[in-house]
């Protein structure tokens, strides 16, 4: 057969194109949505020296998780008296990346401010997908005529080189950081050794949405009295939609509707390219008979090392935009800020005029700072307001040594007199462990006597509770002592457990039959294993993918292992479950299987059998050799094949030995 070669001029534009995604943002892996609850805890004990009487508060919270359902409820007991505070009932949609929740409800906008209303409420949440990016990215396209090497750098800093083929490709989501302005670069190194260099310039605003992304709250339901557990009989609608119009381009309206309340407005950002962000919004609302305004102007720029801030807001009097808002006065802002950093320095410099309760005002702010290297940092700050004597300084140093404690000093001088103060500070690092602070401070006024006054807390964290003792001495509001003790009771499959407060979801870990194993959470150290306990995170963020890993002691016996000794878990919002590591013993088994005259019983097949274990086969060796691995202690069946078929009962022992010798055994003819 004859053969030849086809060579082919192919345009790089008509080749399909390579599109790599360089952003940050990934879909988290499927939730697992477990029957599960939780009740957290606490006792709070408070003493003021005056009186000598001890004050007691015990915070609780109710959660139950079933399926996609997640029922919770928080109440407080305080001088003999329960009292509700917040109850709701959610269901989870997380592939529409929305929730219907049924209750407490907080609903309404930058507008309508968080009204808290019993009712229904319909809204986005991105919580369901936590890593990825919803405000728009940095995209690039191109054609390569050659397979070439793409590099792409952020201001100065490499994140990407990738050899591509020849033509068309797609850069998406370059990692720049929203609400800066900065320099990215692209360089192709081509087949022939040629570079390119693409400079792009950006500025990516902070309340942007993608194009096509939209982020929603619909809420219908009764007015709740601030910090009390009555309704309002009336009625009310709350609504907040905004959608990603365009990358530069982001729209939004707030409406609510109600007896005595309308309210309706819209409001734009938009995306300069490198040159910052404007944003708007124009608004009506109040009693219906009589609709107040407000309006807001905005403009944002930063780089890393500069940065403008100028914002304007105005609201006339009657305005409001929810049930049970405040008629106010009518009032402005005009807020400028200028920030710049060269080196170690930086400053701001900011200007604030307007009208409030008290009238007319004008503020003028200057701060300045220096990073002083392993010193630590000083910072300075003037403020300046023309309606009072004189202006105020404040100046603060802070630094901490290597991994000691935390140090800062501060002086403010106001009108009225002097603060000295000082802290020492060392948190809690981790998730378990204990950490303190120490405060003092001493106040000087110009028309008093001085005044002190000192602190100290100590916090502690445990996997099955946490802890706080604070002592404090203010010769102006009195001494007064506090210690609170907080958990949880962890409901699962398995069982029950306890743990720290639940802060998002939950999980006890277990390494089965095995104390003094060691639990990491994404690389933080948890505790420790007992004898008959396992170990409990409640901290763990619902719907992100975790790693949970064990280290085994090292005063195992040889040939202890896990067969996985790290496991992924992705939970839903208030779920928990129980995790079970099993670790294997390597157990070698040898002994010589003889026949009732003595003849050995040489390669014959052999099956051991145990209740309704799967069978396991394997065959004697010469002289009849027997070697078993891998099976667990306890009595077998062992039957051996062939042309002088014979069985025997079998005991595997149970000892701390990896090696065992079983000795002579006898196989009796079948």
């Amino acid at each position: 057969m004859a053969e030849g070669e086809l060579r082919l001029q192919v345009d790089p534009t008509r080749l399909p194109a390579q599109q790599m995604d360089l952003g940050y943002g990934r879909t988290s892996p499927a939730a697992h949505f477990p029957r599960s609850s939780y009740l957290n805890y606490g006792l709070d004990l408070s003493r003021f020296d005056a009186d000598g009487e001890f004050e007691t508060r015990v915070p609780l919270e109710l959660g139950l998780r079933a399926g996609r359902w997640l029922a919770r409820s928080t109440a407080q007991l305080a001088d003999g008296r329960l009292s509700r505070q917040y109850s709701s009932l959610q269901r989870d949609f997380p592939e529409r990346l929305a929730t219907l929740s049924l209750g407490d409800i907080s609903g309404g906008g930058s507008v309508a401010g968080g009204a808290s209303l019993l009712g229904l409420q319909w809204s986005r949440n991105f919580g369901y997908q936590p890593l990825v990016q919803r405000a728009p990215g940095l995209d690039y396209v191109g054609v390569l005529d050659t397979p070439s090497t793409v590099e792409v750098y952020v201001d100065d800093r490499k994140v990407s080189s990738t050899l591509l083929p020849a033509g068309p490709f797609s850069l998406q989501n370059l990692p720049v950081q929203a609400g800066l302005a900065g320099n990215a670069r692209i360089e192709i190194l081509d087949a022939f050794g040629q570079r390119r260099v693409l400079a792009l310039p950006y500025f990516l605003g902070n309340n942007l949405l993608k194009s096509g992304e939209s982020q929603f709250s619909y809420s219908l339901g009764v007015a709740r009295s601030a910090g009390g557990d009555r309704y309002d009989r009336r009625p009310a609608l709350l609504a907040n939609h905004r959608w990603g119009w365009s990358e530069q381009l982001t729209l939004g309206y707030q409406a609510a509707a109600g007896e005595h309340l309308g309210l309706f407005g819209g409001e734009a950002d938009y995306a300069l390219g490198r040159w910052g962000q404007i944003g708007a919004g124009q608004f009506w609302g109040g009693d219906p008979d009589a609709l107040g305004t407000s309006t807001r102007l905005g403009y944002r720029y930063a780089r890393q090392r500069f940065s403008v801030d100028s914002n304007y807001s105005r609201q006339s009097a009657g305005f409001y935009g929810a049930p049970g808002q405040v008629v106010g006065d009518a009032r402005w802002l005009w807020a400028n800020r200028l920030g710049a950093s060269a080196g170690a320095l930086y400053g701001t410099l900011s200007y604030l005029r307007g009208r409030d309760n008290q009238g007319l005002f004008e503020r003028y702010g200057l701060n300045l700072g220096s990073r002083l290297g392993r010193l630590g940092s000083l910072s300075a700050q003037l403020q300046y307001d023309p309606r009072e004597r004189e202006p105020r300084l404040l100046l603060t140093f802070s630094t901490q040594w290597r991994r000691g404690p935390y140090t800062q000093l501060g002086y403010d001088q106001n009108e009225t007199g002097r603060n000295l103060s000082a802290r020492l500070s060392a948190p809690v690092s981790g998730y378990t462990g204990a950490g303190y602070r120490l405060e003092a401070s001493r106040y000087e006024p110009d028309s008093a006597a001085a005044a002190s006054r000192l602190s100290a807390d100590l916090d502690w964290r445990q996997p099955a509770f946490t802890g706080l003792l604070s002592r404090q001495q203010d010769a102006t509001q009195g001494d007064s002592s506090r210690a609170l003790i907080a958990g949880s009771l962890l409901l699962h499959d398995g069982g029950f457990d306890l743990g720290q407060p639940v802060r998002g979801s939950f999980v006890s870990v277990e390494v089965e039959g095995l104390p003094g194993a060691e639990i990491y959470a994404d690389g933080r150290r948890i505790g420790r294993t007992g004898a008959d306990r396992g170990v409990s995170i409640s901290d763990l963020t619902p719907y992100l993918d975790h790693r949970l890993t064990v280290l085994l002691p090292t005063d195992l016996p040889i040939g202890t292992d896990l067969p996985e000794a790290s496991l992924p878990l992705t939970l839903a919002e208030g779920g928990g479950q129980r995790l079970v590591f099993r670790p294997r013993r390597l157990r070698l088994y040898e002994g010589t299987l003889q026949r009732e005259d003595g003849s050995a019983v040489e390669f014959a097949p052999l099956v051991l059998r145990r209740g309704e274990d799967a069978p396991v086969n394997t065959a004697s060796g010469e002289g009849g050799y027997l070697y078993l691995q891998d099976l667990e202690p306890g009595e077998y069946r062992l039957e051996a094949g062939g042309s002088r078929p014979c069985g025997l009962r079998l005991q595997l022992p149970d000892g701390r030995e990896t090696y065992s010798h079983l000795g002579r055994l006898t196989c009796l003819s079948e």
